[in-house]
């Protein structure tokens, strides 16, 4: 019998399809050849729970009773594996995707067993990923379908017939998605009648074909939050990112609100000398004679027009200068005079003080 037409939806992301390479990249599914837990039993085959030291996949039940010929399904999933009764794709040992309730120990066969496997991968938005797998129909077995999912999103199902066959004959399948988030789960199910029998599965493999973008980030290092400043205003920042642009930055007035309060920048029509090669920022005032009081600075770098800018603000504050700070600047001479504790205190920079200082009578 001819396999019926595979049924192709598409998501978010574009599908590319291609024949199943040979991965190159890292694998970000674990145990995706079903390897372990190794199937020990005489009849070949075993079902493991969720959690078994090896299995890495998630599980849950889909479709069907959870009651069956007086028994009640079990909590977690299990995940049927074989070993040694057909060919596998890879490997020694592949997953039947309509499962068993208790594995080969039971006396009943035909429960709804049907499952949904997964694993959540460490992604990246924006990232692309190759999912890649093998799938044979079980042999002797008309209704088998394969669900692939992506996201939450079933993106792809193959329906195939196993009539007429008696070993496994697998089918390969890849394409690309894109990732949305950190973190994006890869998934397959049984979407044929729940009843013990179904899709095989062999072989997945999620590789990342392109580069994730680094978000860009910054830090304001001078001044620091809650810094009382005397005297001079050093401002510096740094930036990282892969295609830096422009920056806008202000100095603000009792607020880090957009134009409001503005006393230094390059907006809101100020042009004050700053430096920037798109990693370092860094500007200086003399601010001696501003108004006492808090103060905002903001550095806010521009992106692209598809991209989101970052603004980041500190506030700070501005007090009298000191009479060590007036002396200092004054040109005196002098061992300890910014950290003398007689000199701490504010003064007034128009007195005769700072031109009589060190001065002998």
């Amino acid at each position: 019998m001819k396999a019926k037409p595979i049924l192709v939806w598409l998501l978010a992301g574009a599908l590319v399809f291609s024949a199943f390479p040979a991965m190159a990249a890292e694998n970000l599914v674990v145990n995706g050849s079903f390897e372990a837990p190794v199937v020990t039993q005489a009849s070949k085959w075993d079902a493991f729970a969720v959690g078994t030291a090896g299995l890495e996949w998630a599980a849950e039940w889909v479709g069907g009773s959870d009651t069956y010929q007086g028994h009640t399904r079990p909590e977690p999933a299990l995940v049927e594996l074989h070993k040694g009764i057909w060919t596998p794709y890879d490997g020694a040992q592949y997953t039947e995707l309509d499962s068993d309730w208790t594995g080969p120990v039971n006396g009943y066969n035909g429960e709804p067993a049907s499952v949904k496997i997964s694993q959540t991968l460490a992604t990246c938005a924006g990232g692309k990923y190759e999912i890649a797998y093998a799938f044979s129909p079980r042999p002797a077995h008309a209704d088998n379908v394969l669900k692939v999912y992506w996201n939450g999103s079933e993106i792809i199902s193959h329906s195939l017939s196993g009539v007429g066959k008696s070993n496994t004959s697998w089918n390969t399948n890849s394409f690309i998605v894109t990732a949305t988030g950190s973190a994006t789960t890869v998934a397959f199910a049984e979407g044929g009648a729940a009843d013990g029998l179904g899709m095989l599965l062999d072989g997945v493999s999620v590789t990342q074909t392109n580069t994730c973008d680094v978000p860009p980030s910054g830090e304001i290092i001078s001044p620091t939050d809650g810094e009382v400043v005397v005297g001079t205003l050093n401002l510096a920042a740094t930036y990282a990112d892969d295609d830096p642009g422009i920056v806008q930055w202000a100095v603000r007035k009792g607020t880090c609100a957009v134009g409001q309060g503005t006393v230094m920048g390059n907006v809101d029509g100020f042009s004050d000398e700053y430096s920037w090669d798109g990693s370092t920022f860094g500007a200086s005032a003399d601010v001696s004679e501003w108004e006492v009081g808090e103060y905002c600075f903001i550095f806010n770098p521009k992106e692209e027009a598809d991209e989101t800018d970052i603004r980041l603000t500190v506030e700070f504050s501005i007090a009298e200068p000191t009479k060590a700070w007036i002396l200092d600047n004054s040109g005196v001479e002098g061992k300890g005079i910014l950290t003398a504790p007689g000199l701490q205190k504010t003064f007034n920079p128009n007195s005769q003080a700072a031109e009589n200082a060190g001065k002998k009578k």
